[in-house]
This record gives structure tokens, sequence and C-alpha cells, in this order.
């Protein structure tokens, strides 16, 4: 199981159309949290204006400063399968490659197209090695770089809750939920911005599927 001071990466997913452009969805920010208690630790990274569909719509993100960070884009506007991520300069750091037929979600690839990891279903999969590892699946997104386990996603509250109760209950109802990947080392590592932009594409692409199903 993955410890909880581990290295954890959340997309908060939030709405802010003041000021914003027509066709804009949300705002993503990607955080950095290396423990989980009351959010005080959590450190924002990147965040980015979803404008359109994030699937056949480019995607820029900026840092905390407002500069200019990377962007992720699908290869082509109609049935895209590949999304490269670059920085500034039009250098790949990266590409997210959706698979369908193939064993995983999506597998992503270096500059040079080597893969550094996939995300796997252990569920329907009968993957051993990540049931193993996780003790028994908790999640049915799990990241993996080989026979390695880098990670699992699971939705978390943004705050902890920390009353009892009926009010418990009721704050629980009305605390928003977002996609965390925790991960089970924070040493060697793929590109924090491959890990976060395979989140969110996998929340932006294969959730809503799966739970349209």
């Amino acid at each position: 199981m993955f410890s909880p001071s581990a290295l954890a990466i959340r997309l908060q997913r939030d709405s802010d159309y003041k000021g914003k452009p027509k066709g804009y969805r949300r705002t993503i920010r990607v955080c950095r949290e290396d423990a989980l208690e009351d959010g005080s630790d959590r450190q924002l990274l990147f965040e980015g204006d979803v404008i359109g569909h994030a699937a056949s719509h480019q995607v820029s993100f900026r840092d905390p400063n407002g500069a200019s960070a990377f962007s992720i884009a699908p290869h082509r506007k109609i049935m895209p399968m590949r999304w490269p991520v670059t920085v500034a300069d039009g250098t790949a750091i990266g590409v997210l490659d959706q698979k369908i037929v193939a064993k995983g979600f999506w597998a992503v690839l270096d500059g040079a197209g080597n893969e550094l990891f996939r995300v796997i279903d252990p569920q329907s999969l009968t993957d051993k090695i990540a049931m193993q590892a996780l003790g028994g699946a908790v999640s049915r997104y799990v990241f993996m770089a080989g026979e390695r386990v880098l990670g699992a996603v699971t939705e978390e509250k943004r705050e902890k809750i920390k009353a009892r109760g009926l009010r418990g209950f009721f704050k629980t109802l009305v605390t928003t939920s977002d996609p965390v990947l925790r991960l089970e080392s924070a040493r060697a590592l793929p590109d924090l911005r491959l890990l976060a932009m395979t989140v969110f594409l996998l929340y932006e692409i294969t959730v809503p599927l799966d739970r349209s199903t």
C-alpha cells in the first residue's frame, strides 16, 4: 500500500468563469502534496484553462508566476489518439498515447518514443503485480513502469472532514473531491508534468466514458 506521507499530485478542477473567453469549461490546477492532512502543505505547480473539449483542443499551462510552462494538444482534431506535451520552444517532452484494445488505458512515451509508464485497470485485467502491490487494488487506475507500480489515482476530498455524525455527513456531500495520484515513492519518477497530464486526460476522456457504461 502507499504511504500517506508519499508524494501526491492533486488536480483541482475549478470553475472560474469571470473574465474567461467563450468556450471556457474549467481551470485545472496541478498541486503537489507531500502529506494529506489539512491541505496546508499543498503547493501549486501549474494551472491552465480548458477552452472547448480537452480531447480536441490545446491546453496551455502556466507556472505560479503566470509564465508559460508547457502545453498539451492532440496530434489531430478528429478522433485523436496521441497528445504531445511540449514546452515553450516547441520541444516535446513526451507523448500520451491512448490505448483502445491493448493492455492499459494509456501509454506515456518520452521524446524519443520510449515507453515511460502506462495506466492499467488491475481489476479488469487481473494484473497480479498491481493487485499485490496495492493490497487489493482500491483504484481502477494504476500507473505502472514495466512491472513497477508508480502510483494509483483515487478521488479525495479537497479538505479533510473533521466533523462527525450528521454534520460530518452533510459536510462530506458538499466538499469538493479531486483526482489525486498518490505515488509509491518520490524517487526515480517520470517527469511530473507527464504524470499530471496523464491524470488530466484520464479524467477528461477515460473516466467519463467509464461512468457512462
